[in-house]
């Protein structure tokens, strides 16, 4: 397999990104994909993965009835964090303390990069948001509340 990593930069508006992906690996497709968008494009995803390849997802599932049975043989991961502590699970919840705790020993040490893109002030909010809803954002916005 060949990593999309850094090497390939895929433009999702003007590109089938499905097509791409497989000439880039040959037709195999990729060991992994996180998908951040929606269940229609994690269902795309099930054709972008390699055999036996990863999807996570945490904005709605795939539709696995799309793909035949013991086919690609995928490995599908909702990732739920809200879900880890309202499940009442006393093992969800120590394992969410130790993800908590590991992003602010990161903070602590100054090794997270918080991707921030932009910084807006309180009168641009609008224009902020229509940037996150068509999705032109690499990274976060940050509003400054306070004048």
């Amino acid at each position: 397999m060949r990593s999309l990593g850094a090497d390939i930069a895929i433009d999702y508006r003007t590109e089938d990104v499905t097509k791409r992906i497989l000439e880039e690996t040959n037709e195999d497709g990729v060991d992994l994909i996180f998908n951040t968008i929606n269940s229609a494009e994690a269902t795309e995803d099930l054709k972008r993965l390699a055999f036996s390849g990863q999807l996570a997802f945490i904005a709605g599932s795939p539709d696995l009835s799309t793909i035949k049975p013991f086919s690609i043989s995928p490995s599908v991961h909702e990732i739920a964090l809200g879900a880890a502590h309202s499940s009442g699970s006393l093992r969800a919840r120590e394992n969410l303390a130790f993800m908590a705790n590991e992003l602010m020993q990161r903070v602590k040490k100054g090794t997270l990069n918080p991707m921030v893109s932009e910084v807006l002030p309180r009168e641009e909010l609008p224009s902020g948001l229509k940037k996150l809803k068509g999705r032109h954002v690499r990274g976060k916005i940050i509003v400054r509340m306070q004048p």
